[in-house]
């Protein structure tokens, strides 16, 4: 009579309370480390029922979650090289930091800062005050914010400027920006009403001329980095 090669698998509770299970759960964490080997032995099992030989050895199968969890909390973020021609790559982290920006980051997040605190008065302050002195310095502009991507800042812009007004816009620029936002979408979230006109392919000054009322608040223009309008009409053509 054969032995049970289910029966051989070690327990969970086993696994965890031996000496590279407790170092993984002192790593990962415990529901992770447990998440992982029950996921392991449901693995083994399934090759058992498959006529396979697997490793049913304790060690073997903390040697085979160590690996699975270094791979799940590995850092997804990983450098490469930019050699796509385009330098400031939306899809590549945009541009490299220099070696001052880079310092001056380090020198602040290494310790305690003045992020929402101001030494002057001893009371709490703004974090957008930071970023808005050097911007309206260098632009002359009455404010600034920053914010993490270009659809977040037309998004705000509209809103301030433009609510419950119109906005035109040709209709060969209502395009899809970023991770799918869209401009009619970040348009009607805003409040602003989208006013379209020109036709896909091309859209003259008199279009605008003729579409501009009292109720006009901008005129929204997309640049053509976020769409290839050329490459559209191939793909169109071949479909």
């Amino acid at each position: 009579m054969t032995d049970n090669p289910f029966r051989a698998l070690p327990a969970v509770d086993a696994l965890i309370t031996a000496p590279g299970g407790t170092a993984l759960i002192a790593r990962y964490g415990r529901a992770a480390t447990v998440e992982a080997l029950r996921g392991a032995l449901d693995h083994v099992r399934a090759e058992l029922r498959s006529g396979a030989s697997p490793l049913l050895t304790a060690d073997a199968l903390l040697d085979a979650v160590a690996v699975a969890l270094h791979a799940q909390f590995a850092p997804s973020l990983r450098p490469v090289i930019n050699a796509t021609g385009i330098i400031i790559h939306t899809n590549l982290g945009r541009a490299p930091l220099s070696e001052a920006a880079q310092a001056a980051m380090i020198g602040v997040a290494a310790g305690y800062s003045t992020l929402e605190f101001d030494l002057a008065t001893g009371k709490r302050g703004s974090r957008l005050t930071h970023p808005e002195r050097a911007l309206t310095t260098l632009t002359g502009a009455e404010a600034a914010l920053v914010v993490n991507n270009n659809a977040a800042a037309v998004l705000l812009l509209l809103t301030a400027l433009t609510k419950d007004r119109d906005v035109i816009i040709s209709r060969g620029q209502l395009v899809e920006i970023g991770g799918g936002f869209r401009i009619p979408d970040v348009m009607a979230q805003s409040g602003a009403r989208l006013v379209e006109v020109g036709t896909t392919n091309k859209t003259r000054l008199s279009d605008y001329e003729r579409a501009i009322t009292p109720a006009t608040a901008a005129l929204l223009r997309a640049h053509a980095s976020n769409f290839k309008p050329d490459r559209l009409r191939r793909v169109c053509a071949a479909g």
